[in-house]
């Protein structure tokens, strides 16, 4: 995993920057493994980037959040490495009909928008290799945004609940 993981930060996945860097919003899906690195990057994406950013599994976005897909919409797809990924790449070629900008993960053929991975070994890991492509793009993306991440606005590092 550690040898994954430093490949995997390797990757570039430039070609989204700018549509996300121009975008007020956008959606990150996922289904299985990547529904929560699909959470994730949502969450980043308004904590580092100040970009509006809502996930959700790709069978829960077909039931109503899909109304939102406009032409230009970006959305971020979260491909997993098991027997979701067929399902995921058909929907992500629908989304494009619709003219939404998609960004879907995948390796060699499976990768039409660019944002490559490497060969698939185990979904979960592979999933955990996913958002540490992202953070390399969020980087790049916050600079392009303006925005500090060491200093997110109005957050702490730490956060104290009671």
């Amino acid at each position: 995993m550690p040898d994954r993981l430093a490949e995997t930060a390797e990757l570039d996945w430039s070609v989204a920057l700018d549509a996300l860097s121009k975008a007020a919003s956008l959606i990150t899906l996922g289904r299985g493994p990547t529904l929560a690195i699909a959470r994730e990057a949502a969450l980043k994406l308004k904590e580092t980037c100040h970009l509006h950013a809502e996930a959700f599994s790709s069978a829960e976005f077909q039931h109503g959040p899909m109304a939102l897909v406009l032409p230009r919409y970006p959305i971020l797809i979260f491909t997993p490495a098991d027997s979701a990924a067929a399902g995921m790449r058909e929907f992500a070629t629908d989304l494009r009909a619709k003219g939404a900008t998609v960004f879907s993960t995948g390796h060699g053929q499976d990768a039409p928008s660019g944002l490559s991975t490497l060969a698939p070994d185990h979904p979960d890991a592979d999933a955990v290799c996913l958002i540490q492509t992202f953070y390399a793009l969020i980087i790049r993306l916050a600079a392009l945004r303006g925005t500090d991440i060491e200093r997110p606005r109005h957050l702490n590092k730490v956060t104290r609940t009671r």
